[in-house]
């Protein structure tokens, strides 16, 4: 049995992918299955921030920017783990809207990385090469 994905129309809501039908409009503020969508600009690496440590699948798209133009940005790596809280460290901020932040474990980073779904890859070329 196949499932479809859907954006998940509720603002903010998680993950930002969910299971199309499952949810009335295919809103949620809080679903359990469903694939969360990050980007981060340091290829290579599978870090990012979230608001808070969340169990489920995690979808990391790294892209390269040339702050130059030399060349243009593209998708450098995908990642697609499956992570648990505790696969994160959360770091409590003492700011005046109070916002937490999660990072994903060091640990858990690296091994995410050797599991990469896109191998480094160079930019779409004129000659229309590509990854």
């Amino acid at each position: 049995m196949s499932a479809t994905l859907a954006t998940n129309a509720y603002h903010n809501g998680f993950p930002d992918l969910v299971l199309a039908g499952r949810h009335r409009d295919d809103r949620a503020r809080a679903a359990r299955d469903g694939i969360e969508v990050k980007v981060t600009t340091r290829p290579n690496r599978v870090d990012f921030d979230t608001h808070g440590a969340r169990s489920g699948w995690h979808l990391v798209v790294g892209i390269a920017v040339d702050t130059t133009g030399a060349t243009p940005t593209y998708i450098a790596d995908l990642w697609l783990a499956r992570l648990t809280k505790g696969d994160f460290q959360v770091f409590p901020r003492h700011t005046e809207i109070g916002t937490r932040t999660a990072h994903v474990n060091p640990s858990r980073s690296r091994e995410a990385a050797g599991r990469a779904l896109l191998p480094r890859c160079t930019p779409l070329l004129a000659s229309g090469s590509a990854c």
